[in-house]
């Protein structure tokens, strides 16, 4: 973020026009319990990152410096360790979740860890964050029950911050 900053400080766009903020993605779900949300959408997740990164992975063999970009983004799996604690009782799909989470990369969990997803990127530098709900098979409903929950216990923390729900924002 910082090194992004610098360089759009002295970007001279052709077009005239500089965009400053920074906009991260991160899978998503929101449940009463680590356990229920990590459980609940590792299947589907499991099978959207597949999905997703199976298909990068077909250019990271490319010799072609062209290429590099899908290298680098291969780089996104590799996550932190978890201990024999964080692993118990999960699913290996969960397992996955968790890692993900741990690693900086999932907003997945109770509100509280959805929270704390929250003030980290804020404590980046991050001025927006997209949330992926709609993840492989994930019910619709599951989705709308996890929006509601963090929608409920998570942002009411960052109103005062100037988030403001997507009813409230102004449409030109």
């Amino acid at each position: 973020v910082a090194a992004y900053r610098q360089a759009i400080a002295s970007a001279r766009p052709a077009h005239g026009a500089k965009n400053d903020q920074v906009a991260i993605s991160a899978l998503f779900y929101c449940a009463d319990s680590e356990e229920e949300a990590l459980e609940t959408v590792a299947p589907h997740a499991a099978q959207h990152l597949q999905d997703v990164f199976g298909f990068i992975s077909q250019w990271t063999k490319r010799d072609s410096e062209d290429y590099a970009w899908y290298r680098s983004m291969m780089e996104v799996l590799k996550w932190p360790e978890l201990t024999a604690e964080e692993k118990r009782g999960l699913s290996a799909e969960a397992q996955l979740m968790k890692a993900g989470v741990k690693g900086g990369s999932f907003c997945i969990g109770s509100p509280e860890t959805c929270r704390e997803f929250v003030r980290q990127s804020e404590g980046l530098g991050v001025d927006q964050i997209i949330l992926q709900a709609q993840l492989g098979t994930l019910p619709h409903s599951a989705i709308q029950d996890s929006l509601r929950l963090f929608g409920a216990e998570v942002l009411p923390d960052f109103r005062s911050a100037g988030i403001a729900r997507p009813d409230e924002v102004a449409h030109e």
